[in-house]
Parts: structure tokens; sequence; C-alpha cells
């Protein structure tokens, strides 16, 4: 029988090192064959290539690169001749991990473009430690999966809380609830701390939370105010104060 995984403080350090670096490498790797995919499809189009069939493998060939789990990314559009990609683009700064969403719009009516990047969440390296500690995995991909999820939504999320000068609200993610508060960028939120779905949830919370869990396609990308999260954040008064943050409580196996 195989003994539980306890992830302490130092083993967290590393697989949060090994973790951040796996992902920027994977991203930049993506992006440079997207690139090189598009240069191709742009001499193809010169060259008279139909733009059906040229979209066609357009697609083909980016959705087999952005669907992989270390990228996180998905179609959000598709016709027979244009479609709209997105995946995660992490970066590296100083003692924060920032990754961006990286927007492509492919019509192959027209001249193609590469795709454009917007950052929409930062957060510390010593969240992520903490979350492979929460969720009690060494899987980067049990990680970056909480991560991805929130990433898509943060844009409406937070068109949704300036709205209403919330300075604090949640995002949910698979096992819990990320704390988000404005970040210094048009888009960017800033993740303050991770809360899994357990007894630790307050109050508070559970409620702002079901809300949340009763909008349908949440976790759809979107850069646009979703009158539904205006409403839904505006009944919850206490978003409009400053988040304080509570002293962590000591970490234990099988507390997570």
């Amino acid at each position: 029988m195989t003994a539980p995984t306890f992830v302490n403080d130092s083993l967290a350090r590393g697989l949060s090192k090994q973790t951040l670096e796996h992902l920027v490498e994977a991203a930049k790797m993506c992006s440079n064959a997207i690139n090189n995919y598009i240069l191709e499809a742009i001499r193809a189009q010169m060259a008279g290539k139909s733009p059906a069939k040229l979209a066609n493998q357009l697609r083909a060939s980016i959705s087999a690169l952005i669907e992989q789990p270390c990228i996180h990314g998905r179609l959000v559009s598709a016709s027979a001749r244009n479609f709209t990609y997105v995946y995660l683009m992490p970066e590296i700064k100083d003692e924060h991990l920032v990754f961006s969403l990286a927007i492509g719009v492919i019509n192959t009516r027209r001249k193609l473009v590469p795709n454009h990047v917007i950052p929409v969440v930062e957060i510390t390296r010593h969240s992520v430690e903490r979350l492979h500690q929460r969720l009690n995995t060494i899987d980067f991909d049990d990680v970056y999966c909480e991560i991805g999820t929130i990433a898509m939504m943060a844009p409406s999320m937070q068109l949704a809380a300036r709205e209403i000068g919330a300075r604090q609200w949640a995002l949910p993610s698979g096992s819990g609830l990320f704390v988000a508060v404005p970040g210094g960028q048009e888009y960017l939120t800033t993740l303050v701390t991770w809360i899994p779905f357990d007894d630790s949830l307050s109050p508070k919370w559970s409620r702002l939370m079901a809300d949340l869990q009763a909008v349908p396609e949440l976790d759809d990308f979107s850069i646009r105010l979703r009158p539904e999260l205006v409403e839904i954040l505006s009944r919850h008064r206490w978003l409009k104060e400053p988040y304080e943050p509570h002293p962590e409580p000591p970490f234990r196996p099988g507390h997570l």
C-alpha cells in the first residue's frame, strides 16, 4: 500500500520552482509553434490556398497544442473560415507569477496576424507553494488546473467588481476559491490566498460561492461586463471593504 503524500514546506518550495519553470517553458514552446503555424499559413494564403482548408488545418494544429493540460487553452468560437483561440501564458516576475491570456483571432479571408497578450492574474510564489500543500499534491497539473480555471473568468469578474467598487471578490476554482483584489493594470487581478471547500470556508464566502456557482458558463472566457455578475456581487456589500488576511493555521497532514 502506497504511503499518503505529505507536502511539507521544503517539498512545496521545490515543487513550486519546478512547476513554474515547467509552465513557463511549455507556454513559450506553444507560442513559438503557433507563430510558426501562422507564418506557414500566411505563405499558403499568398499562394492561393482555399480559406476553408487553411482554417481547418490551422484549427486542428492549434487545438492540439492548446488543449494540452500544461497549456490550458481552448477554442472559444469557430466557424468554417474563422475561429478564436485563447491560452495561458505564464511569466515569472520577481516573486510573482503573472498569467496572461494569449488571444488569437483567425480569419482566413483576411490577413493573418499573431495573437495579442493581456495580463489577467498574478499570484505569489508563496501562494503556489501553499496550493501544493493544501491540495497535498506533488502533481503540477492539479495546481495548474486550479489557476487555469479561474484565469479564463478573471477579466469579466474584475470588470463586474470594478462596476460596484468591490475591493475583494472570489474566483471559484475546482477545489476551492481564490480571494482576489484589484491588480495594477487594467484587466489584472491579484490572487491573495486560496481557501478549500471545507469547514474553513466562512459563511459569507460560502453564500457568495453559492451565488456564483449558479451562474451558467462562469468559467467561459470573455472580456466583457456581465450583468449577472454585477448583480450577484452587488448583493454582498462586504466586498467593498478591503481584504484583511487572517493568520494561517499551522499546516498538518490531513488538514488542508
